[in-house]
């Protein structure tokens, strides 16, 4: 398992310096810590976990997105790892594969929602926007608000999104 923070500091207790300094330079943030230790302490009960790296984790209105690689090897307990992961945070947690496509990553983090898809919008600017397509009756199966989850997923993925519901 590989975690923002050594094993020392994942025992609890204060960070070590090197830590410490990451902390300070905004590498990483207390939420990471946080659910580092969370993730640390389920890994003696679900060995799965060992196999995963966390990247970064995001926390806005009561949702905490993880996003981490090698997710593939908790499928099986997934839907219980989250959920005890998310009693210990005291929020909804959704976890995301690093370096997914847009609509997989929308997948995870809107589920149970279904998306449609997902087309790309060129900008005379040259930028570019993601709009994710959902269907309008799974408006109320959305796990938090629409703002809430589009800052989520645009810093998630370094992009600009914006959700269309149909």
């Amino acid at each position: 398992m590989k975690m923002p923070i050594c094993d020392s500091c994942l025992r609890g207790g204060p960070l070590c310096q090197k830590c410490g300094k990451k902390l300070k330079e905004g590498k990483i943030s207390e939420l990471d810590v946080e659910v580092s230790r969370a993730l640390y302490e389920l890994a003696r009960e679900y060995r799965e976990l060992e196999g995963i790296e966390l990247e970064r984790a995001l926390r806005e209105r009561g949702l905490t997105a993880l996003v981490v690689r090698g997710s593939t090897r908790i499928a099986d307990e997934k839907d219980e790892i989250i959920r005890k992961l998310g009693e210990r945070l005291n929020t909804r947690v959704r976890l995301a594969e690093s370096g997914e496509e847009i609509r997989k990553l929308a997948q995870d983090i809107l589920a149970p929602a279904r998306v449609n898809g997902v087309n790309i919008l060129f900008k005379k600017g040259g930028g570019e926007e993601y709009r994710v397509r959902i269907k309008r009756t799974d408006l109320m199966l959305l796990p938090s608000g629409i703002d809430t989850l589009q800052k989520i997923m645009g810093e998630v993925t370094s992009k600009d999104i914006k959700f269309v519901f149909e």
